[in-house]
């Protein structure tokens, strides 16, 4: 045999060995057995509840337009953050407002108060966006109403500093009405941005409520607004939409290497992800993990209206499954951020619950234990909110950002990024 074809028949050889040991060592990962399910997951996370294609999530969103408060808010949240994006209403770090400038703006959109109050009472408000295209989809009308809520809130202050009680309840329920809003659309963002909204109208009551809670008028308004926002979340629909958004994220990998977003940008996929695309049946065993997961995790969570208490045990379940095996690289190199939500639905409620405990004792502070019962008396982490009694005075309060009880420690840190607080309020006694 000549030496050229000796060289073709060894290295022939050392191909099939090669071919045969990696194919030997694919067979034994959990990738074929994974893809394998993928129908069964599928038909689980339908059972659940949980869209599989882009199609079905349009449809369960597409409403009438008579019924679509979105319409009315565009243009209106266009306006406002056109004039006031870049104004300071307030000072966060000297503790001061602009009291002029809040006048003048609560004033200036004066007109659009009476459009966006009849917006809050339409069935839905949601936005028309490119629904195929999740990952590259803006919100800018979402940080717009958290400047709106900002602003209404700090007019409630005035309010009450002028005397003027009837005028804050109007605007402190007005921004209550506005956050729910948010969360009309079921998505992950809207929920967080509701969230962040009610937070700034919860600081806002509880500023007020130190400052002026001997005032029954004070207490009566914030107790108003606190109503309104006691609403459940749309965890639900939220973590539907996340599903289908990791989807969409996942199949995006299998797409060209390169594509437009909706805005003109060109977008190039990692080359690791590329890379891994290439095994046999990742995509299918990648798809099925999506599907396990989200739907075991929905299986977990108590479907009343606040579910918050189980998300803990849920969120538990998902840490504990096993995902360093290599049908998860592709999943893992995305890393779908979906279960952070929990702690920020539980803290809402918490922060909320807080509140409405606080004006009860404020109303009658000789008590010395939570005045209302049932889950107002909840923190983040299902057991009953804090209460310190001092000789003078009764610290009631929830866990703060770091989810940590801080021993009441209620004064936020003027320098640093320390999260070694509570939120609460101190009741004179």
């Amino acid at each position: 045999m000549k030496p050229f074809k000796k060289v073709l028949a060894v290295s022939g050889v050392i191909l099939l060995t090669i071919f045969t040991i990696a194919g030997v060592a694919y067979a034994l990962t959990d990738i074929p057995s994974t893809a394998s399910k993928l129908g069964h997951y599928e038909a689980k996370a339908r059972a659940v509840g949980l869209f599989v294609t882009t199609q079905e999530y349009i449809d369960s969103i597409t409403v009438p337009e008579k019924d679509n408060s979105a319409s009315i808010m565009a243009p209106i949240l266009e306006r406002f953050k056109a004039k006031y994006k870049d104004v300071e209403f307030e000072n966060r770090r000297k503790n001061t407002i602009d009291r002029p400038t809040i006048l003048a703006a609560y004033k200036d959109t004066g007109p659009d108060w009476k459009q966006i109050d009849e917006a809050t009472k339409f069935k839905y408000c949601i936005f028309p966006r490119d629904r195929t295209r999740f990952a590259f989809t803006l919100f800018p009308e979402f940080a717009s109403y958290k400047l709106v809520v900002r602003l209404l809130c700090l007019r409630a202050q005035v309010a009450i500093e002028q005397n003027d009680h009837s005028l804050a309840e109007e605007c402190w329920n007005r921004a209550a009405r506005l956050s729910l809003m948010v969360d009309d659309e079921p998505i992950l963002i809207g929920m967080l941005v509701r969230i962040s909204c009610a937070h700034i109208i919860e600081e806002s009551i509880r500023k007020q409520l130190i400052a002026n809670g001997n005032n029954p008028q004070v207490r009566a308004a914030a107790w108003q607004a606190l109503e309104t926002l006691d609403k459940p979340h749309e965890f639900f629909a939220a973590m539907r939409y996340e599903h289908l958004n990791t989807i969409q994220n996942l199949e995006s990998i299998f797409q060209p290497p390169a594509f437009k977003s909706e805005d003109g940008d060109i977008y190039a996929s990692d080359m690791s992800l590329r890379i891994y695309s290439k095994i046999p049946r990742i995509r299918e065993a990648s798809l099925a993990n999506v599907h396990m997961l989200i739907a075991g995790y929905f299986e977990r969570v108590d479907k009343g209206d606040f579910e918050f208490q189980s998300i803990t045990a849920a969120e538990a379940w998902h840490a504990s499954v096993p995902k360093t095996s290599p049908s998860f690289i592709l999943l893992e190199m995305i890393r779908p951020e979906l279960y952070n939500a929990g702690k920020a639905v539980g803290r809402e409620y918490s922060r909320r619950n807080t509140l409405m405990q606080a004006i009860k004792l404020l109303e009658n502070p000789t008590l010395t234990s939570l005045p209302i019962k049932g889950r107002y008396a909840l923190d983040s982490d299902g057991k009953p909110l804090r209460l310190i009694k001092k000789q003078r005075s009764l610290v009631i309060y929830s866990l703060g950002p770091n989810d940590a009880d801080d021993g009441g420690i209620l004064e936020v840190p003027k320098s640093g990024t320390s999260q070694d607080y509570d939120f609460g309020l101190t009741i004179p006694r």
